[in-house]
């Protein structure tokens, strides 16, 4: 995966994004156009956290957000190869964007837990 040169492949990372878009679309289908959704633990904590008033940031509905963040890091992805001399600044940027997003998965786990009170 390291190459003498330092530099990482950008396929393993480039597929991990891919397979973040593909969740991310199903649970955005789910979650604003399908109606029920189906509980993989069981009972309705699902449908409870979906119709919250918490499933939105910004007004901006948070399966959108994963499908904007899976594919932007898929452009960077791809960028880290095409733009060699921007390498440190889209590393930079992309290690920012995982952390913000480790950041809002906390929050939102939070929230399920001590606002809406389901998963």
């Amino acid at each position: 995966m390291w190459p003498r040169s330092g530099r990482m492949d950008p396929k393993p990372a480039f597929g991990v994004s891919l397979v973040g878009l593909g969740i991310r679309s199903f649970l955005a289908h789910a979650y604003l156009w399908a109606g029920d959704v189906a509980c993989p633990v069981g009972g309705a904590g699902c449908d409870v956290v979906r119709l919250s008033e918490c499933i939105s940031v910004l007004g901006i509905p948070v399966p959108l957000m994963g499908i904007g963040f899976s594919l932007t890091l898929a452009v960077l992805e791809i960028s880290r190869s095409e733009l060699p001399g921007a390498l440190r600044m889209i590393d930079r940027t992309m290690l920012a964007m995982v952390g913000a997003g480790m950041a809002l998965s906390a929050y939102l786990t939070a929230l399920e837990a001590f606002v809406i009170g389901a998963y």
